[in-house]
């Protein structure tokens, strides 16, 4: 997700479950920020009328009382209700404690292919292991830390002596290597170009213990 650069002129999107008290709460969520004096625009914009089933809220806060939607998202806020209490955002149709199936994925990019093919776009069909595979082959070819890449890929290697006795995680560095990344898609979108930068700006360097 593209770091928040917006001023005065957000959007915050609920997803809730209907039948939970999430439209009152809404509101409620939406009346705060009016009643401070600022201008917003609240919707639904997937309502749902059955209990039980995901509605999507969407409130935009600018000060120039824009009534449309914008083009993003700057902060989501996903309730475990709206995927029957599941750690996950996305989780499978049949099993909450799973994340939503690779094959779900791949059926997206097929649609994004006919898509294409409607518009007369050169796009050749692909799937989702194929986007993994090129954004490992352009950060690396970018020059980012193959390690961060490779932990970003969930690809451990426990066969080498490497693989078992690095346990780094590289938590801030893969952060700011996704944050990057982000950036990177969103230009070519916009038709820019960005430089990425290959490291964090400030690293905490780790203390040794002083009784040791």
């Amino acid at each position: 997700m593209k770091r928040i650069e917006s001023v005065n002129d957000f959007v915050i999107k609920f997803a809730n479950v209907n039948g939970s008290g999430s439209a009152s709460a809404n509101e409620l969520f939406a009346k705060a920020i009016l009643r401070m004096g600022v201008p917003v625009s609240p919707r639904n914009i997937f309502p749902s009328n059955i209990q039980g089933m995901p509605t999507w809220y969407e409130i935009r806060v600018t000060r120039d009382n824009h009534r449309c939607r914008a083009a993003t998202v700057d902060i989501m806020i996903a309730l475990k209700t709206c995927a029957g209490n599941s750690k996950y955002v996305l989780p499978s149709r049949y099993d909450a404690d799973a994340p939503m199936s690779r094959a779900t994925f791949n059926r997206v990019t097929y649609a994004v292919v006919d898509r294409a093919k409607k518009e007369v776009l050169p796009l050749e069909p692909f799937t989702v292991h194929d986007l993994r595979r090129t954004g490992s082959t352009l950060l690396n070819e970018l020059g980012f830390n193959s390690d961060w890449i490779e932990k970003c890929l969930a690809h451990e290697d426990g066969r080498s002596s490497r693989g078992v006795y690095n346990k780094a995680e590289y938590e801030m560095q893969r952060r700011h290597m996704m944050q990057e990344w982000s950036d990177i898609v969103y230009s070519w979108v916009a038709g820019e170009k960005h430089t990425p930068v290959l490291s964090p700006p400030s690293m905490p360097l780790p203390t040794l213990d002083p009784s040791l």
